[in-house]
Formats: structure tokens, sequence, C-alpha cells
């Protein structure tokens, strides 16, 4: 996951915060998404009390996701219960993110180096299985500090030290929940926006000037991560995690590179985690740029596109446009969603489509500082809104085809 930071994202044209009305109706309207043409459906074809995502997608045996909460981000027991529901009826894949799989910081997996705190994980893997949904866990190996303990931080580790640490605890890990967690986030936001590997401190401040995993070993943590959970589950399915890839960019052609080399080298690899962190209005992805982008990757490579984190942020910080209705950017909103399910199917190259959260009070957004993100498929009121029908709508289109 990549979270925001508010005044570097004003400066990114990425991310435009008013864009004109011209181009909000361009971009939601009959045009398609970026570009694309005949993305557009007459969304709520499909009744949502009749026919749930997980049934869709299941009947043309495809992966649909979204995180699991666990009762760190909804504390109200009756809430929580809620969610569980909606969760087990709507989605075939069960996301493990948001702390329990994060070494420490806000996670709480390994608080000292012999000790590991599985509690959480096996309560989320448990609930996953009564279910009977996949499971994929978040991350083994990633370098922002307030999701790494101290004691790793400031260890003065060499960088030897540390590929064993790294090893030691992916093995543990990955060991525990043999064929159990069917595919794994194994690295997760290795580069940079310009391909480059991260190496201290990024533009938006996220990584600390000494992580362990970009100081001095950077890339062969990689490999060493790759190696050591194949080693422990030679049935997982093992994957790069990375944000603002989905396009032919210079971020997603140094991980076509990487992953080239990987293979040449007999690393395990078998898919690119796209994460999909998206703003609706004009800065939307090409659609045939993301189709593309994926098919590279299996065509050329033969490894799989695993979409891990998507929503769409409708933020009036960000995108929605002045004097635009609530129903316009829920109608944009949807497009985008849209799109993206269309483009991971027409691919062929994608295994599953996971959403970041589907419930608005507890998106990683509206904790975030964009109270009015409403970045996911259902409203506060749990209400389903336009962008879960549009979903409903590939789901059932894919199955009629």
């Amino acid at each position: 996951m990549a979270f925001f930071n508010m005044d570097q994202r004003r400066a990114d044209k990425r991310f435009p915060l008013r864009p004109t009305r011209r181009q909000f109706l361009a971009a939601a309207g009959v045009a398609g998404i970026g570009g694309g043409q005949g993305y557009v459906s007459a969304l709520g074809t499909v009744d949502p009390s009749v026919m749930s995502l997980r049934k869709l997608a299941s009947d043309i045996r495809f992966r649909i996701g979204s995180l699991h909460y666990l009762d760190a981000w909804i504390p109200d027991p009756t809430v929580l219960e809620r969610h569980k529901s909606v969760m087990a009826r709507e989605f075939n894949l069960a996301v493990i993110d948001s702390g329990p799989l994060h070494w420490g910081g806000y996670g709480s997996l390994r608080p000292a180096p012999d000790q590991f705190e599985f509690g959480p994980v096996d309560e989320a893997v448990s609930f996953a299985e009564e279910h009977r949904m996949v499971i994929e866990g978040h991350h083994l190996a990633w370098g922002r500090q307030d999701a790494l303990p101290q004691w790793l931080l400031t260890g003065g580790y060499s960088g030897e030290s540390l590929l064993e640490i790294l090893d030691d605890h992916v093995r543990t890990v990955v060991g525990r929940y043999e064929g159990r967690i069917r595919q794994w986030s194994v690295v997760n936001e290795p580069f940079e926006d310009d391909g480059s590997y991260k190496t201290g401190p990024d533009r938006w401040g996220w990584w600390n000037d000494h992580s362990p995993w970009t100081n001095g070993i950077d890339p062969d943590y990689i490999e060493v991560a790759l190696r050591a959970a194949h080693e422990a589950d030679p049935d997982a399915r093992l994957f790069i995690n990375e944000y603002a890839a989905e396009e032919l960019t210079p971020k997603s052609d140094a991980l076509y590179a990487l992953v080239g080399r990987l293979k040449e080298r007999d690393v395990p690899i078998h898919g690119i985690g796209m994460q999909m962190h998206l703003p609706s209005g004009p800065a939307l992805p090409d659609k045939a740029s993301v189709v593309a982008n994926m098919r590279r990757f299996y065509e050329d490579l033969g490894v799989r596109i695993y979409v891990t984190e998507c929503d769409v942020n409708i933020s009036s910080q960000i995108a929605a446009v002045p004097g635009s209705t609530q129903e316009e950017r829920y109608e944009s909103q949807a497009h985008v969603y849209q799109a993206m399910l269309d483009a991971c199917l027409e691919s062929e190259a994608c295994r599953s489509f996971a959403v970041f959260g589907f419930w608005d009070p507890a998106s990683w957004l509206t904790l975030s500082g964009f109270p009015d993100a409403s970045a996911c498929l259902f409203d506060e009121s749990w209400k389903a809104k336009p962008a879960y029908t549009a979903l409903q709508d590939v789901l059932a289109a894919a199955e009629r085809a």
C-alpha cells in the first residue's frame, strides 16, 4: 500500500486537484476510460441482492478479493461482524495486510528478533478458510519505516546479517502457512517512479534513512526473499508488488527488466502485483496501455498479474470537479473500476482482482486524511455504490462471452 502525502500529491501532475468540467465529462462519459473505447455499460443491470461478486467471479473461475479488516481497524464488534458477513458473501479471495503480517511499527508480527506474534494472522487465515476463500499475504519485505520494528531499524546490522534475518523471517512466516496462504506479496514497492531502486528517503518521505532493505543490499534482498519463500512453500505463488505500475512507464519497464533478470537466474517468481490506488477524474490510466503492460509480463516472461489493492479516490482534495454532484463522482468512479477489471480480464494475464477494503468508513484513505475519499464499493450505510454494480457487469459479461 502506498500512503499519500498531500503536499506532494498537489505537485504531482497525475493527480490534479481541480480538473475542468469538460475534462471530467470526457473521463466519465461515453468516450470510455483513459482513451479506451466502449467501456461504458448500463450500470445497475445485475441485481446485487441476487448475484454477488463472489458468485459471478467463481462462475468464470476467477478470484475477486478484498482486504480483510481486523478489530484494530473496526473496533466495534457489531460492525466487525457485519464486515465479516459481507466479506464472506462478496469475495472468494481474502487479502491479509495492514498490520498482522508487517514486521513491526503499526504492525505486530515480530516485536523482537526471537519473537513472533502470529495470533491475528492465525485468526484471519482461519476466517478465510472457514469461508472457503483463497488467501493472499502482504508483505514479506517492505522498507516503509512504520511497518518495521525499531530493533531492525536501529540495530546496526551488517548487510550480510540483514540478509540472514530476512531469510529466516520469510522461511518462518511462509513455512507456518504452507499450503494455506496461497499467494504472497514477497517484496513491496522496491522502485521509484523513474525505475531506479529505492535507496533511501523517497520524495514523499515514507522511507527511513536506514531502511534495511534499501541500505546497501538492494537488489540482493529481492532474490533472497523469493528463494526463501519458495523453499518454505514450493506451491505458493510469489510476486513483487508495486504502485503506479499499471501502465507502460519507466517503473513498469524496470519491473519487467527485473523479472527478466530473475528468470535468467532461475529465481522463483510467478507474478507482478499491481496495486491500482487510483484517482477519479481526468488523470486515469489508459486502458490500452494497462492491457499491453499486463500482456507483456505474461506473454514474454510467463508471469501472471495480481491486482492487489484497487481503490478509486473521489476526494475533493484530488479529483472532484467544483459543482459536480456526488452522483457524478460515483459514476466516474464506477467507470474506473469497470475499466480496470475489464483490462484485467481482457489481458488474459490476471489471476485475481482485489480491492483494498470495500466499506468507506474503514478505508485507509478515510483514515489518512481524505474523509470524503469514498474510494470503496460500499458507502457508510453499507449501500452498494455504482462501482459495485460496474464490477458485477464486467463479471457477468465475461460469463456470457
